[in-house]
């Protein structure tokens, strides 16, 4: 039995990170895979970001780790020049520049091959764009255009901080949902676990409960 474990967007919430490491633990996988969005929002991102590293998992390029690179760089439109991204900032000002340089070496896509098992793509937004996430409010046009030419039958995003199963045709769309910033309703940190069982994969979202207080 292979099991692999795709979580996404933690945005700087320690707490709801550590509870899904601690949940994670318990179900021994064989691989974890971080679907982007580590930093930013959350008041601990840079505390996540070494959090995350720490655990050796694989990590996916988010739209977030792109706007702490915009902002290093100085690239940034000037309608961004607002109150409302001085918190992203501050995130990107407080990162070494080892650190800015692993976020530059990330990966924008994953892929899961495994034999004799659906390969499996995963990606932050969609095929299309790293912010363009996949969800509910999509027709099946669009979801198999969100997926682009790519070869794999599965395809697992984030981005949308809500979790997401659907199936058009072959294909299999799903969305792991978020770890620090849920927009579903449920304020647990959620996440996604891929389980092989007979030649097929089965999904499970789980939803940890945290001391939000903290």
């Amino acid at each position: 039995m292979t099991r692999i474990v795709i979580l996404a967007d933690i945005h700087g919430n320690l707490p709801a990170f550590e509870a899904a490491q601690a949940d994670i633990q318990t179900l021994a996988p064989d691989h974890v895979i971080v679907n982007g969005d580590i930093i930013n929002r959350g008041p601990q991102s840079k505390e996540c970001l070494q959090a995350v590293r720490a655990t050796g998992w694989r990590v996916v390029f988010g739209n977030h780790e792109a706007y702490a690179l915009m902002r290093v760089d100085d690239d940034v439109k000037d309608e961004w020049r607002t109150a409302f991204w001085s918190p992203f900032d501050r995130v990107a000002k407080s990162l070494t520049d080892e650190e800015i340089a692993y976020i530059r070496a990330l990966p924008h896509a994953m892929v899961i091959d495994l034999p004799k098992l659906p390969a499996m793509r995963i990606v932050h937004g969609s095929l299309r764009a790293l912010n363009d996430g996949i969800g509910f409010w999509m027709p099946d046009s669009e979801l198999l255009e969100a997926a682009g030419d790519a070869p794999e039958p599965i395809i697992i995003g984030a981005h949308t901080h809500r979790t997401y199963d659907h199936r058009v045709g072959d294909r299999w769309f799903l969305n792991c949902g978020a770890i620090g910033a849920p927009f579903n309703g449920d304020p647990g940190a959620q996440y996604l676990v891929m389980t092989a069982h007979n030649g097929a994969w089965e999904a499970e979202f789980r939803s940890v409960p945290y001391d939000r207080a903290s």
